[in-house]
């Protein structure tokens, strides 16, 4: 059942409508729909409040990645999970405030550091599509003169297409343990 009070333009739709989700809170110093609207370090959140905690693509903009994880720690209850994407390739973003860039090695040691059980790391994405998503990138502010800007745009849909159609070749053309775009990582507080 879908939750009317939360319009179909928020990007926390998706999650404020699950079914197993009983209360949502969202952070976001910038988000003018957020909850709370501080950054999360310096948030007065009580200790061992949350089941679960979702960051998506938030740690790669944080300057002190070790003590936002360990705040998600300490927020957690015991046996909480926290759910985790990152990225691993991509273009800068939220300039001057991309900061890091995460491998799974990386990500294992922080959060073994931080008290986290791994239950799992996904790739997210392949060799192909890691190329596919830097060519476009680098066409996004190239061109940006009206009569280009549309041309371009076809440019990147069509590139789009085509890693989209590539990406889905066999594993052993597309499978690669050393490229992806981001990561997904389940993890449980001990």
């Amino acid at each position: 059942m879908s939750n009317p009070n939360v319009s179909i333009f928020s990007p926390d739709k998706l999650i404020k409508d699950l079914p197993r989700v009983s209360k949502y809170i969202g952070i976001d110093r910038h988000g003018l729909a957020a909850d709370i609207k501080k950054d999360f370090l310096k948030a007065p959140i009580d200790p061992k409040s949350y089941d679960t905690l979702l960051c998506t693509q938030v740690l790669e903009h944080t300057p002190e990645p070790q003590a936002f994880l360990d705040k998600i720690n300490l927020v957690l209850k015991r046996g909480g999970v926290l759910i985790l994407t990152v990225p691993f390739t991509g273009y800068l973003h939220e300039v001057p405030n991309d900061y890091y860039r995460y491998t799974r090695f990386g990500l294992r040691y922080m959060l073994q550091k931080s008290n986290f059980k791994i239950i799992y790391i996904k790739n997210e994405g392949n060799w192909i599509s890691s190329i596919g998503q830097e060519i476009i990138s680098y066409l996004e502010p190239t061109f940006n003169r009206f009569l280009l800007k549309y041309p371009k745009r076809l440019l990147q849909f069509s590139i789009l297409l085509l890693i989209k159609a590539l990406s889905r070749l066999p594993e052993r053309f597309t499978k690669s343990k050393y490229s992806t775009i981001n990561y997904i990582v389940v993890a449980r507080k001990q």
